[in-house]
């Protein structure tokens, strides 16, 4: 039998810290999607409670995937510009959850930041550990010279991707901070 929607406490985000207006929670849950809605789109309970599904799509029975899905449709509430994206917000997480922070369960999101701690310190043995300054001051002197030579080239690659990589275990760990700062725990989430 289908579980009840989930609603917004049913999210990972402690309660204190969330909005308390409909317009403003729509606008903080298009914030953790990374979603800009169209001006079109209303910020009522039914783009609340759309968004909301959205984010714990991947943690829905069937019954409920297929509620959001037809929430998603309501043209009355969600503007035409928006829906096919939040078709793909809930699509992406069932093919590579590890996209979406926001998707992953706590004990995920765990796993993925210890992941990323052994490749982060596995880097910094072997002198890949690159701030963001030193990176810029380097890619200053590559370009001041005029040239990419090959080495210079395989510096910015593997410059980029420690970056990148250092930008994504940040992430990670503050949605895990945002995570252990809510007393209530998630059934969807846990």
């Amino acid at each position: 039998m289908a579980l009840d929607m989930p609603t917004v406490k049913d999210l990972p985000h402690h309660p204190d810290k969330l909005p308390k207006t409909t317009p403003e929670l729509v606008e903080a849950l298009a914030e953790i999607l990374r979603f800009k809605i169209f001006h079109q789109t209303k910020k009522d309970e039914h783009t609340l409670a759309t968004l909301t599904g959205v984010i714990l799509y991947r943690h829905l029975d069937r019954f409920q995937q297929m509620k959001v899905m037809d929430m998603i449709h309501n043209e009355d509430h969600i503007h035409r510009a928006d829906q096919d994206e939040l078709k793909v917000f809930c699509i992406d997480p069932l093919i590579q959850p590890e996209w979406w922070l926001w998707s992953l369960t706590t004990k995920e999101l765990e796993e993925k930041f210890k992941s990323q701690e052994n490749l982060k310190n596995l880097m910094s043995r072997i002198g890949l550990g690159l701030t963001a300054i030193a990176f810029k001051d380097a890619a200053k002197e590559i370009i001041k010279e005029k040239r990419l030579t090959r080495g210079g080239a395989l510096f910015v690659l593997s410059a980029t991707f420690v970056y990148l990589q250092n930008q994504q275990h940040r992430h990670t760990e503050e949605e895990i901070n945002r995570r252990k700062s809510n007393t209530q725990t998630s059934r969807f989430y846990d």
